[in-house]
Order: structure tokens, then sequence, then C-alpha cells
């Protein structure tokens, strides 16, 4: 608490081979933890008292697929939880404060950038040729490989979803292959070019990712993997 008798933090859980987050309280004389909110997050980090001591702030992923924490509200002594921004670039889980009034919170946005380019396999790197629409996109950042023909699989957080899409090697004719809540990332492409195999935390949305593959043009998904 802000009075300094209760440290607020996160604590990690296994069940059945999955993570997950939840808040606590430490007791700062007896080292007692006592559970704060029956809320479970994928992942999360820093975690702030409000001044009054009616609530903690923290940066959390409730989910797998988010590309990164949001910040969340818990009430205190209830446990209720919200969240407090959806925004697609997330923010640091290690920077997180709250000014002394409490009115304000303070945050670092956290973004990132990727883009997909080519170079003369000669290695003349002065060359590139840029093939993606937008670094925001994250175009491969989660993998990419060649298509047996010369076309291009890749992730892209394109929509906010990170997903699998195809497009030529020059950019041109890109589409999705796979649109959905999930993670699907680091597609490889089989000798005949008919099946993508990739890793997503399908059917269930948890953090364990398991090998899928599907038909090139994004049909007929299967998992392979059964467990984790």
């Amino acid at each position: 608490m802000h009075d300094g008798k209760s440290i607020g933090l996160m604590a990690g859980t296994l069940i059945e081979g999955v993570e997950s987050k939840k808040l606590v309280g430490v007791d700062a004389e007896s080292g007692v933890i006592r559970d704060l909110s029956p809320k479970q997050w994928a992942s999360a980090g820093r975690v702030v008292w409000m001044p009054n001591s009616t609530a903690l702030v923290l940066i959390a992923m409730e989910n797998a697929n988010e590309s990164a924490g949001q910040v969340w509200r818990v009430k205190y002594p209830s446990g209720d939880a919200s969240r407090i921004t959806s925004d697609v670039n997330g923010y640091d889980d290690t920077s997180l404060g709250i000014t002394a009034d409490g009115l304000t919170i303070l945050a670092v946005t956290e973004q990132r950038f990727s883009r997909i380019e080519t170079v003369p396999a000669s290695g003349d790197s002065s060359r590139p040729f840029r093939i993606s629409t937008s670094d925001a996109n994250q175009d491969g950042l989660d993998g990419f490989t060649f298509t047996p023909d010369g076309r291009i699989v890749f992730s892209s957080f394109e929509g906010g979803q990170t997903d699998l899409w195809i497009m030529n090697a020059d950019g041109t004719a890109r589409h999705r292959l796979t649109s959905d809540t999930h993670v699907e990332i680091d597609p490889v492409v089989s000798p005949d070019g008919r099946t993508v195999i990739f890793r997503s935390n399908r059917p269930d949305g948890v953090a364990v990712l398991r090998l899928w593959k599907m038909n090139l043009d994004g049909t007929n998904p299967v998992q392979m993997a059964m467990r984790a």
C-alpha cells in the first residue's frame, strides 16, 4: 500500500504447462502473501499503488495473442479489474508511475517496427528493395519464408492481429492466409509448395504455441502437435 504496509506484485502460476500471472499483496512485516484479484493475465510487469490505496495500476497482457501490455486498474479491496488503455502499440511493462495526487498515470509507449526488404544475392546492400507497405505492420517480425515459386509467406500485425500473409516477391498480390484472434507465426513452406507449417496458440488462445499446417491458400488448418 501507499503507507508501506503491503507490496503489490505479480506472481506466476503454472497450470497444465500454461503460465499465467495474478496480482498478489505481500505484507511488508510478516511476508504473508494473499491474492488481491481473481483476474488472471497472460503476462504482466510493473505494479504501482494509487496514492489513496483504493486501487493498484499495472501493465499487463490479458491474452497471449496481444502484441504488448496495456494499463490496467485493480480496485482494492474488491479486486475488480478493468483495462484503462486499448492501444495497438501497448506500453513498456517496466515503466509505470502515478503522480502524487493520483490524477495522472505515467507510462512509456512501446512500438515495434519491421519491414521486409530484398537485396541482390551478390551482397550489394546498397540496393535494397522495400516490399512492405508499412513499418507499423511489423511484416516478417515473427517469421517469413519463400515458396518454391518465389512468393513470400510472412507474419504481419496489420489490422491489430498477428496473422500469416502471402505476397509476390515484389510486394504485389498481398493477401491474408489467416484471420482470427489467435497468433500465427514462424511459417515454413513444404518443398512441394502445397503446405504451410506454422506455430499458433490455437484453439484456446493460451500462451502455449503448437504446430499447425494448412494449405498454401490458407484453407484446411490442422493441428499437428496435440500436446505442448
